[in-house]
């Protein structure tokens, strides 16, 4: 069976449908016995998906600005 640093190397390559037939089982049995292995393939197929949807055109300075000060007060907030 794989071990998950392997899982882990392949999870893009199983995730894009380039791994071989037998690859993929032998990854799909270990995500069979694996609850880490299959949220961090969740995680990812959800950040992948992100990524494609999301517009190529950069945010500017004021939408950054709004993000961090965003970020700062989520965090202000977990502290209390």
């Amino acid at each position: 069976m794989l071990k998950c640093r392997e899982v882990n190397a392949l999870s893009n390559d199983f995730l894009e449908g380039y791994l071989p037939f037998r690859l993929r089982l032998r990854v799909i049995w270990h995500l069979l016995f694996c609850g880490k292995c299959r949220l961090m393939l969740r995680q990812l197929r959800l950040l992948l998906v992100t990524l494609r949807q999301r517009s190529t055109s950069r945010p500017d300075a004021v939408q950054v600005e709004h993000w961090f000060e965003h970020m700062k007060s989520h965090h202000e907030n977990k502290k209390s």
